[in-house]
């Protein structure tokens, strides 16, 4: 099946401050007017190409798609040339060098698109330009799966943007490519990706009408729930000096601060949930989840706290004082309490 993306030169050319937009000035198709052009000449837009301009001969009303770089004649036919095309550059006949070559652009492009996801109003289209990048022959080899890496943690900077209703569908392409690939990185860094992945994936496919795949989506959060409480029983056992069973054993140590991020992307879903609870096929899985998270609130920090309690407000139809904190994710009063499940 042919690939449907244009490989990275198209990634390159959309790219701001690329040398794929140089080569669109240098055949003449986008390039736009200097401030003044040759005597007889006008700038009009163009009926067959919307958004963009030709150049019409005053004298005899013909047209071009190029920027004339003479005076108009009175002559039909008399047009100036048009610029000549730039020469694509030669493909090399050897594997290895064509694949260095694509390495090399990949990290120029991923230096740049990192920096486009750090900011909200080019967000969008730089989570497109990363998902096309995932077909590129030189996609996650090795020497670049760390920048990829960096890439995808800037998608992370604001979690909210992730499951935003702009731009959550892309979001989610770029995640699944990631969760057809993890393979490709390091070991250390799946259990981030897997973090990314729940909040990139499963929470947006909790946005649909299908009881399955609904289901299917939030029993993607109640176990990686329940992983977390037994890393917790580990860490006790491991205190107390007893011999754990073999579940905990097989567990994998984690940093700390990975543990808090993945209890964050959990305590996120409670607001979607909120929300899809208005659907009668929804209502018993939303309160299953809910009564998980709310009967494990001592395992989350203050802000998750603040997070449960919250929601819980919220679906008691209480008024709750809330405010955005630094994530764009809203918090409430801190209360404690039993589930009402």
């Amino acid at each position: 099946m042919a690939n449907p993306y244009d490989g990275l030169p198209a990634l390159a050319a959309a790219t701001p401050g690329t040398n794929g937009a140089g080569a669109a000035v240098a055949r003449g198709t986008k390039r736009t007017a200097p401030d003044a052009l040759p005597e007889g000449w006008k700038r009009v837009p163009s009926r067959s190409r919307p958004g963009q301009f030709t150049y019409e001969n005053q004298f005899t009303k013909e047209r071009i798609s190029w920027v004339p770089d003479r005076a108009a004649s009175r002559t039909p036919k008399n047009l100036p040339p048009e610029p000549k095309r730039a020469p694509k550059p030669a493909r090399p006949d050897d594997p290895e060098e064509a694949l260095k070559q694509s390495v090399e652009k990949l990290r120029v492009f991923l230096g740049k698109i990192k920096l486009h996801l750090a900011t909200e109003e080019k967000f969008g289209a730089a989570c497109k330009l990363l998902h096309k990048s995932f077909f590129s022959s030189a996609a996650l080899s090795p020497e670049i799966s760390d920048l990829y890496f960096d890439a995808l943690r800037a998608t992370q900077a604001v979690p909210s943007r992730c499951y935003a209703d702009k731009d959550r569908r892309i979001v989610k392409y770029v995640f699944k490519a990631v969760r057809d690939k993890k393979e490709a990185f390091p070991g250390s860094m799946h259990y981030q990706l897997d973090t990314w992945i729940l909040r990139a994936v499963s929470h947006n496919e909790l946005y649909t009408d299908d009881t399955y795949e609904f289901n299917k989506a939030a029993k993607a959060f109640t176990d990686a729930l329940l992983e977390i409480e037994l890393r917790g029983k580990k860490r006790i056992v491991e205190q107390a000096g007893t011999e754990s069973d073999k579940p905990l054993r097989e567990l994998e140590d984690v940093p700390p601060e990975l543990l808090e991020e993945r209890k964050r992307v959990i305590v996120e879903i409670l607001g979607t949930l909120h929300k899809q609870a208005k659907l009668p096929w929804a209502i018993s899985t939303c309160n299953s989840v809910f009564k998980q998270v709310t009967d494990r609130r001592s395992i989350f920090g203050p802000e998750e706290q603040a997070m449960i309690d919250a929601a819980n407000d919220l679906r008691a139809g209480k008024k709750v004082v809330r405010k955005e904190d630094h994530t764009g994710s809203l918090q409430g009063r801190v209360l404690a309490r039993q589930s009402k499940f």
